[in-house]
């Protein structure tokens, strides 16, 4: 009832504003407060209250973002720092492999020098196979140094210079002109080495078919050269082994070395074999057409007319006629013996000697040394016989042979006898 009653008091009475009494200094003061001013303090003081609160969450999270940014950009710079490094590695990888192209093209042209170096040092040994094959009177044309129009001859050095760029530089194989260069180079190489190794290869199987004509005649005879039986195959240059793991067929090729061994090889014993053939008595001992009146072997005796043994041939010729050496060698006798006649004995050396009966005069005397076809006297009749003719024996160890097998080998060898 009171607080009604009150209400209704203070209905249409003016608000006072608000104060606020203080005492200073013993006297009582009122400090009125004006609403719109107090709606701007407590607007400020909530502005002010966001705002710190904006700048310390700012603060507390700063760090974070902070960090995030720093992050992306330590990833970004690790990403260019991998990208540079990729392309360093890849500049690096195409420089080495410049490098290595020139490497391996300097390394081929190497190669090819020493290649070239060496078939200037075998083309020595080549004129020394060529003037063997002169001495035996064969004529093989050996193409060396001649090549054709864009070979690369000795005569024509290598350098490395001349195929690459200066230092620093990339070389123009990149292009394949050097590639081609030194296959052009290679195929040259090749090519000479194969025609050299041809030649000499053919020079060897003329030497060997000579050599083996040789051998067969006198194996006829039944003498042997022991010391010219065939090379030693042993001695002959191996090509070098290859390393590791090697296969695929077969498919021959001629080493040039092993060709030169063979070519030599089969000269030597060409000329051996024909020097100790040209020692042998195979010749006839009358100039002229040769003919023969009697043979070898048994035959009616022309004086008792009873079966006797002729022990050589006789050849007809006329009173003072030359008779020579049918071999080179030493005169054993010379001189008249029984039913000889004056009579020349020739000792060719192994057991081997020629005589000549019947004859007119002697040219020559005992010891003397005498060549194949030297005069060594004159056709007569003296001794045992019935007119001017010619006998000739051929001994071997002191046993009387038939003449007319060494004659016919003389025959078959004179091709190979120049």
């Amino acid at each position: 009832m009171t607080t009604r009653s009150r209400v209704h008091q203070d209905f249409g009475k003016r608000r006072e504003p608000p104060r606020i009494s203080y005492t200073s200094n013993g006297k009582v003061r009122a400090l009125t407060l004006n609403p719109a001013l107090v709606v701007s303090l407590i607007g400020g003081f909530a502005l002010f209250t966001v705002i710190y609160l904006g700048a310390t969450a700012y603060l507390l999270f700063r760090d974070d973002l902070v960090g995030a940014a720093i992050t992306r950009q330590i990833d970004m710079r690790h990403g260019y720092e991998d990208r540079i490094a990729a392309l360093r590695a890849q500049i690096d990888r195409i420089q080495s492999r410049q490098v290595l192209d020139q490497s391996a093209f300097e390394a081929r042209i190497d190669r090819l020098t020493a290649r070239q170096d060496g078939l200037r040092e075998f083309e020595s040994r080549i004129g020394a196979v060529l003037d063997k094959a002169r001495q035996q009177g064969m004529k093989l044309p050996l193409p060396t140094s001649a090549a054709t129009e864009g070979d690369v001859g000795p005569s024509k050095p290598l350098k490395a210079s001349t195929w690459f760029a200066p230092a620093g530089g990339r070389p123009d194989g990149t292009d394949g002109r050097v590639t081609a260069r030194i296959d052009r180079a290679e195929a040259s190489i090749d090519r000479m080495a194969q025609r050299q190794t041809l030649a000499l290869a053919a020079l060897a199987e003329m030497a060997e078919r000579d050599a083996g004509r040789i051998e067969a005649v006198v194996a006829k005879l039944g003498l042997r050269f022991g010391s010219l039986a065939s090379a030693d195959k042993s001695a002959a240059p191996r090509p070098r082994a290859a390393e590791g793991g090697v296969g695929g067929p077969l498919v021959p090729m001629i080493d040039p070395a092993v060709a030169a061994w063979r070519a030599e090889t089969a000269l030597d014993r060409l000329a051996d074999l024909r020097r100790n053939a040209a020692a042998l008595p195979l010749g006839v001992p009358v100039r002229g057409d040769a003919q023969v009146t009697s043979g070898f072997g048994g035959r009616s005796d022309p004086f008792l007319g009873v079966l006797a043994m002729h022990t050589g041939i006789d050849f007809r010729a006329d009173l003072g006629d030359p008779v020579i050496a049918t071999g080179p060698g030493q005169i054993e006798e010379a001189g008249r013996q029984g039913g000889y006649g004056l009579m020349v004995e020739i000792d060719h050396g192994n057991g081997i000697s020629t005589r000549f009966g019947h004859l007119s005069r002697i040219a020559v005397e005992a010891g003397q040394t005498v060549r194949a076809g030297q005069v060594i006297g004159y056709a007569g009749s003296t001794g045992r016989s019935t007119g001017p003719h010619v006998h000739y024996e051929t001994r071997v160890n002191g046993d009387a042979v038939n003449p007319a097998a060494w004659l016919d080998a003389g025959e078959k060898l004179r091709p190979v006898l120049h």
